[in-house]
This record gives C-alpha cells, sequence and structure tokens, in this order.
C-alpha cells in the first residue's frame, strides 16, 4: 500500500519477490547515460502520479545499453512507495502462460494485477505459429491498460520493429500506455551508439583478473 511520504527499506525478499534478478539489485540512477537520465529522473519526481495514471515507458535499443538497470531503478523506487512491483522476461511469461501448471497459473494472475509489471526483453520470447504469444500480450496490455496499472518494457526494437513483429492492434494499445524513449550509451563519432556495457563489464573482470597475474 502506498503511504505519501514513506518509503520502504527494500531487502532481498522484495527484490526476490519482485523477481529481479541479483545483477540488477544495486542498479543506480547515477549509471544511466545523460539523455536517458533526464527522463527517468523527471519520471521519478512523478511517480506517484505516473502510477495512479497508469503510464509506463518503453526502453528501446540494442544490446547492452543499460535498458533493464534503467528500469529496474524505477521498479524499485515504485516498490519503496508500496506499490507491488514484478519483474519478468517476456520470453519467461509466454511460457508460464503455455505450460499452465499451478506456479504458472500463480505467475501469470501477477503479472496481469501487479501495480508495476516490468517486462523485459519483449520481442525475444519465441513467436511460435499460431499466434498465441501475439494475443496474449495484448489481451494483457489491454487489461492492464483499462486498470491503469503501470507496465514498463525493454526491447531491442524500436516502434518500427514491434510493428513487424506483432499487430497494429496491440501498438495502438500500448499508445496509450507507454511512451517509447530510445537507450542510448553516448553516440560514437559516425553516430553510432557508443559502447556496449557489457563489453566495459568485460575488461573490467578482464583486468582485474590480469592484475592478479604474476
Amino acid at each position: 500500500m502506498r503511504v505519501e511520504g514513506y518509503r520502504n527499506r527494500l531487502t532481498a525478499d522484495h527484490f526476490e519477490l519482485m523477481r529481479i534478478p541479483r545483477r540488477f539489485w544495486g542498479a543506480s540512477v547515477s549509471e544511466i547515460e545523460p539523455l536517458t537520465r533526464k527522463v527517468i529522473v523527471s519520471y521519478l519526481r512523478q511517480l506517484d502520479d505516473m502510477l495512479d495514471r497508469g503510464a509506463g515507458i518503453l526502453l528501446w535499443g540494442r544490446n547492452g545499453r543499460g535498458k533493464t538497470s534503467a528500469a529496474v531503478c524505477v521498479a524499485k523506487e515504485a516498490r519503496r512507495r508500496g506499490a507491488s512491483v514484478l519483474m519478468v522476461t517476456a520470453a519467461a511469461l509466454i511460457e508460464a502462460a503455455r505450460e499452465r501448471s499451478t506456479e504458472d497459473r500463480q505467475l501469470v494472475e501477477r503479472v496481469r494485477g501487479v501495480d508495476f509489471l516490468l517486462l523485459d526483453d519483449l520481442d525475444k520470447e519465441y513467436p511460435g505459429d499460431s499466434g498465441y504469444s501475439e494475443r496474449f500480450l495484448e489481451n494483457l496490455f489491454r487489461e492492464r491498460g483499462a486498470n491503469r496499472l503501470t507496465t514498463w518494457i525493454t526491447s531491442n526494437a524500436g516502434r518500427d520493429g514491434l510493428i513487424e513483429r506483432y499487430k497494429i492492434s496491440m501498438m495502438e494499445v500500448l499508445k496509450e500506455m507507454v511512451v517509447p524513449v530510445r537507450m542510448r550509451t553516448g553516440i560514437g563519432e559516425n553516430g553510432d551508439e557508443g559502447e556496449n556495457h557489457r563489453d566495459d563489464e568485460q575488461k573490467k573482470l578482464s583486468d582485474q583478473l590480469l592484475a592478479k597475474v604474476g
């Protein structure tokens, strides 16, 4: 339950209930690239209003740009303020919806009703041949939008890429729920999207290991 001015102190139990992987527990706004950070900070300043309106963001961009970390920063603050929060990849959600075990059904019900849903890696789920994934996601977004429940989405694909993968009707539903924000990590000399965070992490680990050699 959200209480104005009150902040929960997040514990390991909170993170596990939210299904946030351990590598993202320490995600910080200060680590977000400057242009996107301005959007995130603006959203956080209006967080209570955003949650009341069910307004979210679609963070999109190439791999390793920090999309998930940025979204987790907002998810953590929503939970601190008492909102129920859940993070799940699109692939895991579609698999749960298909399997329908007791645990799977519980996950799908949480996805439908949680105050703040972080749907990670939309467009990486297996599409299949029946169109089930697309129908399930469209119905989910329609239901959450109608109930003004906040949904954040990360994806490698922008609006045009998502339109190619999904129906126009789903994208029309998302128009009322999320604002698309392109995630970059600086701009390279040739106008590309700059460095990959995963390359940075690999270099840090390599440097640490090599420092112990000899």
